[in-house]
């Protein structure tokens, strides 16, 4: 999901920038804001970060556990994960 939605960025700024050019593709990239995308929402601020959280999810007991950040995780980590048929 994440690489569909850095494809849909990309391709809004260049659409945005009317150029190739790095510089005015990269301005043109800080201005996007997408409020739906299959990876949640896209915003980047001055800095040129995605405020968008990043979660990171484990299959534990065939399920997709959230584990990280830890303000929003299901359960802990299992570390190292375990071989995909003991998932």
């Amino acid at each position: 999901m994440a690489a569909y939605a850095t494809l849909m960025v990309a391709a809004r700024a260049i659409n945005d920038a009317k150029s190739l050019s790095n510089a005015r593709i990269r301005d043109a990239i800080r201005s996007i804001h997408l409020d739906m995308t299959p990876f949640g929402p896209i915003k980047f601020d001055a800095s040129g970060q995605n405020q968008h959280p990043l979660m990171i999810t484990q299959v534990q007991g065939g399920q997709f556990r959230i584990v990280y950040p830890t303000d929003a995780a299901e359960s802990k980590p299992v570390i190292p994960a375990p071989q995909w048929s003991k998932r």
